[in-house]
């Protein structure tokens, strides 16, 4: 990522790149049969929807945060 943000310095634009990418993948995969599909019901569903949303904003975070400080900053930050 940092490598990336040296070239294209949009950070939010490089985590919405990946969640799309993810995304079509993991589609792929479950369309294709690869990997079965998981079951969730609605009340699972409403318990992963919060950790999925802070997820994807750590993600978010650390592209900004690789964009303006050094690796090994952002790395001990985040431990």
């Amino acid at each position: 990522n940092k490598q990336v943000l040296k070239v294209f310095r949009f950070p939010v634009s490089c985590t919405e790149l990946q969640f799309v990418v993810g995304s079509c993948l993991a589609l792929f995969v479950w369309a294709t049969g690869i990997h079965k599909r998981p079951k969730l019901t609605r009340s699972q569903l409403m318990t992963i929807l919060p950790l999925a949303c802070v997820h994807t904003l750590g993600n978010l975070l650390t592209n900004v945060s690789l964009g303006k400080v050094a690796v090994s900053f952002t790395h001990t930050i985040k431990a």
